[in-house]
């Protein structure tokens, strides 16, 4: 996920190596983070992430301090950020800064 400062964000999800989506959005913040409206579908790889994502869907994401890294914990509008089984995490792809075993392989 790339955030911008206008407000504007895109994202890359993927499922396994061969399967993603990639879709633009907008965020703006909240008291406890940021909150991310997803807009429009730019890009379908594979199979996609079948159905699972849609334009208006809205996620809550907080920076939160892990044992082993700072990561962005993200979740759907009906869960809860203080809950460590919901949603998932965002994580440095390069491994650097932001790397956490909580962002798997």
């Amino acid at each position: 996920m790339t955030i911008k400062a206008d407000g504007t964000a895109t994202i890359q999800i993927n499922d396994g190596a061969a399967d993603g989506e990639h879709w633009s959005a907008q965020w703006t913040t909240v008291p406890t983070g940021i909150e991310v409206t997803l807009k429009t579908l730019t890009q379908k790889v594979g199979d996609g992430l079948g159905g699972e994502l849609s334009a208006g869907m809205i996620w809550d994401a907080a920076l939160q301090q892990d044992p082993d890294g700072t990561i962005m914990h993200f979740v759907r509008s009906d869960q809860k950020l203080s809950d460590p089984d919901a949603g998932f995490f965002w994580c440095s792809a390069s491994g650097a800064a932001g790397y956490s075993n909580n962002c798997g392989a």
